[in-house]
């Protein structure tokens, strides 16, 4: 297994934990001594290593990779020998032979949800939605409901473990701050050879403006930060490869009849980061943005159901929509084909013009739609003459057991 995601998440205290449990050897190639001992004998180091071996930090010493592989080849290996752990994404890791694709289980480790930071029973909103239609949505009611000022201060808050507790928006905006150089502006200059890190900074500012809308193209990205659209290209590869956002797929109907957009959508892997790389992490700078604060909400709300659709038995598939000026924020695929639509409104008075893109994309899918909701600031579930379910946005994070 391979479990990668943004530095300072996790991922090492839980795989260490785990090894540590199962018997077997913690390989920390953040150690230079360690690393440097790996590096001149890889397949000498390795072999013979009590399993299960972590290789934490595994992008350090690329070729490690290759003695994994070369070990996975043999065949004669049982399942769980390995576990490989890293904040770079291969496709980042400059001199990575091997992907391992199909040979190693891939998991991305985000920051904590919502339920995780607030100590609540996992959710189980997907999966009900997933296995039983929205019927059991009509009535549901939340046990203490979020205002608009709680959802914002949720998302403002965001999810990395080393600032979820401090009490100040100024500490959790520098704590922030510092894992941004730490872990974008060293990693990007050590993994991704960026020379200039100010235009990366700058570049990661300009998307988290940017976070829950389509990926801002890379020649308009160019012009405005004055830099090489070829260099734009390679930071936003870059970035998706520290983990720092990610592109939600555009999902392309058979029987749209409209202009269907086809770019991905971006979503910062937090929206508490979101909000400190743009400055607007008070509650009166929010208050005069309606349109971003909205766009926080929808990247928690993406951010929560996309761990969610990660750990699902049938493995979803999460895509956006977007046809002529109808758009949905985030559709569900099932394995055979079926599609349920999500959208995500900060209103509390939610109608027909709020539910145009869920009604598009239903015609749109034709025979490939099951479900539509539209997860709003209202006190109790409803279905709508249509089926729609119209939920209280606590649902995502509310439905239980």
């Amino acid at each position: 297994m391979r479990v990668t995601g943004p530095r300072a998440v996790g991922k090492t205290t839980t795989c260490v934990a785990e090894t540590e449990r199962r018997g077997g050897t913690v390989v920390r190639l953040d150690d230079p001594d360690e690393r440097a001992a790996v590096a001149a004998d890889p397949a000498g180091y390795l072999s013979g290593l009590a399993p299960p071996v972590l290789i934490d930090e595994y992008q350090r010493v690329p070729v490690t990779l290759d003695v994994v592989k070369l070990d996975l080849s043999r065949g004669h290996r049982a399942p769980g020998r390995w576990l490989l752990s890293g904040s770079v994404s291969i496709k980042a890791v400059a001199g990575a032979a091997e992907s391992l694709g199909g040979r190693l289980t891939d998991v991305t480790m985000g920051t904590l949800t919502v339920d995780e930071r607030n100590d609540r029973p996992e959710p189980t909103f997907l999966a009900r939605l997933l296995a039983e239609g929205v019927g059991f949505l009509g009535g549901w009611r939340p046990e203490s409901r979020a205002g608009r000022g709680e959802l914002l201060a949720e998302a403002v808050r965001g999810g990395f473990p080393l600032v979820t507790d401090r009490d100040s928006a100024a500490s959790q905006r520098r704590g922030l701050l510092d894992w941004v150089n730490a872990s974008v502006v060293l990693d990007g200059a050590a993994v991704g050879g960026v020379r200039n890190v100010e235009n990366l900074r700058r570049m990661l500012r300009l998307y988290a403006s940017a976070t829950a809308s389509i990926t801002p193209k890379d020649r308009p990205t160019a012009d405005r930060l004055e830099i090489n659209r070829h260099t734009v290209a390679a930071y936003r590869d870059l970035l998706a490869g520290l983990h720092v956002m990610w592109g939600l797929p555009a999902l392309v109907p058979g029987n749209a009849t409209g202009q269907v957009t086809k770019s991905p959508k971006l979503h910062l892997i937090d929206s508490g980061l979101a909000a400190a790389l743009t400055g607007r992490d008070h509650p009166e700078s929010l208050s005069r943005d309606p349109q971003f604060s909205g766009a926080l909400v929808e990247t928690m709300v993406a951010n929560d159901l996309r761990v969610q659709a990660g750990v699902h038995e049938s493995t979803p598939r999460l895509f956006h929509f977007r046809e002529d000026s109808h758009e949905v924020d985030l559709v569900v695929e099932v394995p055979d084909g079926r599609v349920i639509g999500i959208e995500v409104k900060l209103t509390s008075s939610p109608d027909l013009n709020d539910l145009a893109g869920l009604r598009r994309l239903r015609r749109s899918a034709g025979k490939r739609w099951a479900a539509g909701v539209a997860l709003c600031r209202v006190p109790a579930g409803r279905l709508t003459d249509d089926g729609t379910a119209i939920v209280p946005l606590d649902a995502v994070w509310g439905v239980t057991g």
